[in-house]
């Protein structure tokens, strides 16, 4: 089953960081320092997607960041990153 979390297990960077290749294969490994600094920002939010089929720390089945930001027109919410694995 699928349940869907928000991250605050800094010690799963590395997980991260492998979700974050299969959506871009060039892209930059995230140190969990920056992982810290971009959890500390208020308004932004990564939620996990874990499969409690599957053993921790390989537990994490996909991963989206959600950025609130205010506007003119109010608040809104954007969607990036968004990723799941391959299996």
């Amino acid at each position: 089953m699928i349940q869907i979390h928000l991250f605050n297990n800094i010690s799963c960077f590395q997980e991260i960081n492998n979700l974050l290749k299969e959506l871009s294969p060039d892209a930059e490994q995230i140190t969990e320092h920056d992982l810290r600094q971009y959890l500390k920002n208020p308004g932004c939010y990564i939620l996990t997607a874990l499969d409690s089929e599957r053993e921790y720390p390989n537990n994490i089945a996909g991963m989206a960041t959600i950025v609130f930001i205010w506007k003119s027109s109010g608040l809104v919410a954007e969607i990036h990153d968004m990723v799941v694995t391959p299996a």
